[in-house]
């Protein structure tokens, strides 16, 4: 019986069907799998990053953690002031 692993990309976080995507090996050994040349090019190329590229897992984790974490705000209840004294002025005799 033959398990094939089910990897993911190294820049969007998708799954890659076996027989499917590339390896990328850095010069200091570390192995990353990309599921398209799209990818690939935006991390080795153009060195972008996926906290910051929209379209990626990474990206829209980040943005329901900081969607989570701002919290709604909070109504304040007027609180009652003192009654306001009122000064009368003189009227003026003409």
């Amino acid at each position: 019986m033959i398990i094939l692993a089910i990897k993911t990309c190294g820049f969007c976080g998708s799954n890659i069907e076996p027989g499917t995507g590339t390896i990328y090996v850095r010069r200091s050994g570390n192995i990353v799998d990309f599921c398209s040349r799209k990818c690939r090019v935006n991390m080795i190329n153009l060195k972008r990053v996926p906290r910051r590229t929209k379209w990626t897992k990474e990206y829209h984790t980040i943005k329901a953690m900081r969607k989570d974490s701002i919290k709604p705000p909070v109504e304040e209840t007027p609180v009652e002031a003192a009654p306001e004294t009122v000064q009368e002025t003189p009227a003026s005799s003409e």
